[in-house]
């Protein structure tokens, strides 16, 4: 009877060389805390892009205040942002384009002098990202 191939051997399966269960689900916990520490870096790159050209804009629209400022007497000096008259008095070529629709461009406190005043979007704060940044959904 030994000699029938149709015969099934008792195969021995050590464990010598395999992984355990437990070893198994190390590993997988192990990659799962990796790529969850991974993932608040996976932002969309087109919202960064956005959100530099807002700056972009803010740095444009208040360079143009002060520009304004230093040009007309302190009488008329620019105390909030208006950018129709900064467009109006060739400050800015136009009206600067928003990266996102609900981007609203203020300012806060008294733009004709330097104490706590800055120009800033009511969606992505302000260039030195210190306030106004409101929360979001991305």
């Amino acid at each position: 009877m030994r000699d029938n191939i149709f015969m099934i051997k008792n195969i021995n399966y050590s464990n010598k060389n395999a992984f355990t269960f437990i070893e198994l689900i190390i590993v997988v916990v192990i990659i799962a805390i990796l790529f969850a520490m991974a993932q608040p870096n996976r932002r969309p790159p087109r919202a960064s892009h956005r959100e530099k050209a807002c700056f972009s804009n803010l740095r444009v629209i208040q360079g143009a205040v002060e520009m304004y400022n230093m040009d007309v007497d302190s009488k008329n000096y620019m105390r909030t942002l208006d950018l129709d008259i900064l467009v109006k008095a060739k400050y800015l070529k136009s009206l600067p384009n928003k990266p996102e629709e609900s981007c609203i461009y203020m300012s806060y406190g008294d733009l004709s002098s330097d104490t706590e005043s800055l120009v800033f979007c009511n969606y992505h704060g302000d260039v030195q990202q210190v306030r106004f940044k409101t929360n979001r959904i991305d």
